[in-house]
């Protein structure tokens, strides 16, 4: 197996088709990996030919796409047995790692013949590190020297490390890295800290996101590796009124562990998680209303929401902050966003189809970058940054839907008999009703007589001028009102949606930022 190489790339694409049931097309896989569909093409024949005598196929239907068969499930052994590291982003995995691990400094020579690379790829390697784990959370110290490097002997800093490593490219249709697998961490353990998370946190009534889920197993799992090497945490953290439920959630869990994984968690160890599970569980949305704020969000939390509600009104002229729901979901946003253990999770889409579908949305989350500075000491990522554009998208959606309730005005032109313009009316109102009120079905040629002037939309069957106003948004549609004329209909109505709710026009600097 040693000799069947799969880039990381083609293990992302690998595990796509791992999760489908049904054929998947080019086009798909493409907007999942963010590449081209010619990309997608080669990778898969590449693939195919690396699979060859194997057994396991990827089937592909012409229209459909591609299905993976692995009858004998030998592909996930094939993904996991590799020991080579081909790609820069290997390496940076392997490198973290070694660092993470490391009780002295690791010599860089070793390296470039460990890895079979020149001293400049390694360069590359460790800038890229450097991003990774440095400059981003836990903001780990790498020390290096001409001839050595090594992690700052931090040991939260280095289970931090650990648990990124480890959580990245997580399955969640499984267990585990699903692209690594359990390098590190034992499964049979593994499924032991799982199973007795779930059971006991159920016990307490305490929830957890997906994420913070896999998170705290995996801080559990890492913990007892570490403490079982001899890197125990030796100073606690300082813990003010300690929530009573979630204290003997902790105590409860852990005296139930070291039971099973014969280790002992100390109270600095045990502290740990209390602290991630009382920062990252979901709080009861029944208690949380406009006049309960104070009593389970801290003041901070309180001031930065209300001054970033307060700018978005000043800027924009979009006032939120009458929005109840949102407004509570947004305090537990920057809530979560201010505690060190947060995590987003990462979204399989195009940033540019989002950033174009959310565009007002992104330049409104963009504003809270200062309040993030001070919150994290850094601007949101791509991540935290989407997340915040859907919650604004939502609150959008629901301020118009509770504004003024006046509906657009449109005119249907049709060459066709009265019998098709009709049916024309009749489909277009079944979709848009809530949005547009059809005041008149006119054949083309009264187009030179008829007033526009309190018009919205025209919906035409005929590519020709209709009318001169500014105001009013003409769409070419075909008289059997296909998919794409919905669509048409659909971003006129978004757009004057956005002109309605927003009066002011996004900053350039904003713009620049979006890449417009």
């Amino acid at each position: 197996m040693s000799n069947r190489y799969f880039s990381i790339r083609q293990k992302k694409l690998l595990q796509i088709l791992q999760n489908q049931t049904t054929h998947i097309t080019g086009a798909k896989l493409a907007e999942h990996l963010q590449v081209s569909p010619r990309t997608v093409r080669n990778d898969i024949a590449s693939i195919h030919d690396i699979l060859s005598g194997t057994g396991v196929v990827i089937d592909s239907y012409k229209s459909k796409g591609y299905l993976i068969i692995d009858t004998d499930h030998q592909l996930d052994a094939m993904l996991h047995s590799e020991d080579s590291f081909q790609s820069r982003e290997e390496r940076v995995y392997y490198l973290a790692f070694q660092l993470c691990l490391s009780e002295v400094q690791v010599d860089l020579y070793d390296l470039e013949e460990e890895l079979h690379i020149s001293r400049s790829t390694l360069e590359h390697d460790l800038m890229a590190l450097t991003e990774h784990y440095v400059h981003s959370y836990p903001h780990i110290t790498l020390h290096e020297t001409t001839t050595h490097i090594a992690f700052e002997k931090d040991e939260r800093k280095r289970r931090a490390v650990l648990n990124r490593l480890v959580h990245e490219d997580w399955n969640y249709n499984a267990k585990g890295n699903s692209l690594f697998g359990y390098q590190y961490l034992d499964e049979d353990q593994m499924a032991i800290i799982m199973n007795a998370t779930t059971r006991i946190l159920g016990q307490f009534h305490i929830q957890l996101e997906d994420a913070n889920s896999v998170l705290l197993n995996l801080a559990i799992a890492i913990m007892q590796v570490r403490i079982q090497t001899g890197h125990v945490l030796n100073s606690e953290r300082v813990i003010d009124d300690k929530e009573p439920k979630i204290a003997l959630a902790v105590d409860a869990l852990f005296d139930f562990l070291e039971d099973e994984l014969s280790c002992n968690f100390c109270p600095a160890e045990r502290d740990e998680v209390y602290l991630h599970i009382a920062n990252c569980r979901l709080l009861d949305a029944s208690l949380l209303s406009f006049s309960t704020v104070e009593v389970h969000f801290s003041s901070d939390v309180i001031d930065i929401t209300d001054q970033y509600l307060k700018d978005v009104w000043g800027l924009f002229k979009i006032d939120l902050r009458n929005d109840e729901d949102f407004y509570i979901t947004l305090l537990q946003y920057v809530r979560y966003l201010k505690s060190p253990m947060h995590i987003f999770n990462a979204f399989q889409i195009n940033p540019k189809m989002a950033r174009s579908t959310l565009k007002t949305e992104y330049e409104i989350a963009y504003l809270f970058q200062p309040y993030a500075i001070r919150l994290t000491g850094s601007m949101l990522d791509a991540a935290e940054l989407l997340h915040l554009a859907m919650c604004v998208s939502g609150a959008m959606e629901f301020l118009y839907k509770h504004q003024d309730q006046q509906k657009m005005k449109a005119v249907i032109l049709c060459h066709l008999n009265l019998y098709a313009t009709w049916a024309l009316k009749r489909k277009i109102l079944a979709s848009f009703d809530s949005f547009i009120d059809v005041v008149a079905l006119l054949p083309v040629n009264a187009k030179a007589t008829h007033e526009f002037n309190d018009v919205d939309i025209v919906l035409t069957t005929v590519n020709k001028p209709i009318t001169d106003s500014p105001d009013v948004d003409v769409i070419h549609i075909s008289p059997l009102m296909t998919q794409e004329d919905y669509l048409k209909v659909v971003r006129v109505i978004d757009k004057r949606r956005i002109d309605k709710i927003s009066q002011l026009k996004a900053s350039s600097a904003i713009r620049t930022f979006l890449g417009d």
